[in-house]
């Protein structure tokens, strides 16, 4: 006999349901697009807006993301992400509303700053994408970039590359003129 939706299945097809819906709308910017700026809350309920002047957004969908951000960062802190005029923004609209609480306290301990999306803002606006960090590359309000870091190293690299300042250029010699 089939069953397609009883009172067993109905909590895990909504779940199935509201997760796709969700990821749907993860993509919803991309490459050439602009950002419209946003203001957002720090754990420490600081206001942000996003301005012309952030180069670089790394933004978390998901658990495993903001895992993977915590680990790349062990050694790092908030120096590492305003020399490269970058932010941090977590999506965490799809928690309850206790998860949100338990999320706000665990980024109060971190070396860095999380402007996080609590009502779901950002997700027409940045291009999240699952499973990973989303690393937004700006110019202007313009997305000029989209890379997905699924693993600690990659996503270190990443932050060393942008935070490192670009190589020196020999000083040009000119040969007097006679």
């Amino acid at each position: 006999m089939t069953r397609f939706l009883t009172l067993d299945t109905l909590p895990r097809a909504g779940l199935l349901l509201a997760s796709l819906l969700s990821l749907a709308g993860m993509a919803a910017a991309e490459v050439g697009q602009r950002v419209d700026a946003f203001t957002l809350e720090d754990a420490h309920k600081t206001a942000h807006t996003l301005s012309a002047d952030v180069q670089r957004i790394y933004a978390t969908a998901d658990r495993k993301g903001d895992e993977l951000l915590k680990t790349a960062m062990e050694s790092l802190d908030q120096s590492t992400l305003d020399a490269q005029n970058a932010i941090v923004v977590a999506d965490i609209s799809e928690a309850p509303w206790f998860v949100k609480r338990i999320i706000r306290g665990s980024l109060k301990d971190r070396s860095y700053t999380t402007w996080m999306d609590r009502e779901g803002i950002t997700r027409e606006l940045l291009p999240y994408q699952a499973g990973g960090v989303t690393i937004i590359d700006l110019d202007a309000f313009s997305i000029t970039g989209v890379t997905l870091a699924k693993d600690a190293v990659s996503l270190r690299q990443a932050l060393n590359d942008a935070a490192a300042p670009p190589p020196s250029q020999p000083d040009t010699i000119h040969a007097p003129q006679n």
